[in-house]
């Protein structure tokens, strides 16, 4: 399995999110901070979905940390979750499907794994990131 998302996407793109937001810098503090904890909560929900074997929930939940993390223009963790969402689709319509023969490209469960700490090590990553680009205001 590739890495792609370690090399060739950056983390966040800072300039596409300033103009999402109109390059109102308290709008972006705010959403950037806000999202955070939906953004952990999601992650724990790819586990979760993992852990339970449950593929379809773990393709949608993929699906949804990539429209949120499209939005946030955090593209090393959409790449991971675009990654996460097709490999658990194909994991998914593989266990709905009549052949019982593996096929040499199929996705195992190991690579789903490795995709999900991937997702969490990119998350590590923006996190840290943001608060670099974006450090917290004092209260």
């Amino acid at each position: 399995m590739s890495d792609k998302t370690d090399s060739s996407s950056p983390i966040f793109d800072k300039s596409a999110f300033q103009k999402r937001c109109v390059y109102d810098e308290e709008l972006e503090h705010t959403i950037l901070y806000g999202s955070m904890q939906d953004l952990r909560l999601q992650i724990d929900t790819l586990k979760q979905n993992f852990v339970e074997g449950d593929y379809h929930s773990l393709a949608r939940s993929a699906h949804a940390l990539k429209g949120t993390t499209g939005n946030l223009s955090a593209l090393g963790l959409y790449e991971s979750a675009k990654q996460l969402e097709s490999s658990a689709k194909a994991i998914n319509e593989r266990g709905n499907s009549t052949s019982s023969q593996p096929k040499e490209t199929e996705i195992s469960e190991e690579q789903i794994d490795q995709l999900i700490e991937l997702t969490e090590k990119q998350f590590i990553e923006y996190s840290a990131l943001i608060q670099t680009e974006y450090p917290p205001k004092p209260e």
